[in-house]
């Protein structure tokens, strides 16, 4: 199996059983750390342990518009980034895998920790 899929299918049950500690954070936080930055609409936190160092699992909940032919629209995906000692160690995200993939993970976070997970385009 991928070893993204294995990385992806780790972080899915650890937001399910909550041992994922997630967690909103603004949205600069980690500004500096991701691309196009303004675009973001939502980012969650959750502290992990990365190839034996503690580092942190940031997902990052961004707009996206897609230059369909007869039906452009606009979408949302995630990106999730491992950052350690403020460098991004992992990234996952297209093209890495799909963007759909991820498209609503944000919203996943966010009904594991109790928060409203609807987040409407605006």
């Amino acid at each position: 199996m991928n070893k993204y899929l294995d990385f992806i299918e780790d972080i899915l049950d650890g937001t399910y059983d909550g041992s994922l500690k997630w967690h909103p954070v603004p949205k600069e936080k980690h500004a500096k750390q991701i691309n196009e930055p303004w675009n973001i609409m939502r980012q969650f936190e959750a502290p992990i342990t990365f190839e034996g160092s503690p580092a942190k699992l940031i997902c990052v909940e961004k707009r996206m518009y897609i230059d369909d032919y007869l039906f452009p629209h606009e979408d949302r995906m995630c990106e999730l980034m491992v950052i350690s000692n403020d460098e991004v160690v992992k990234k996952i995200g297209p093209p890495i895998l799909p963007w759909y993939w991820l498209s609503k993970f944000a919203d996943k976070i966010a009904e594991a920790i109790g928060t409203p997970a609807v987040h409407r385009l605006a």
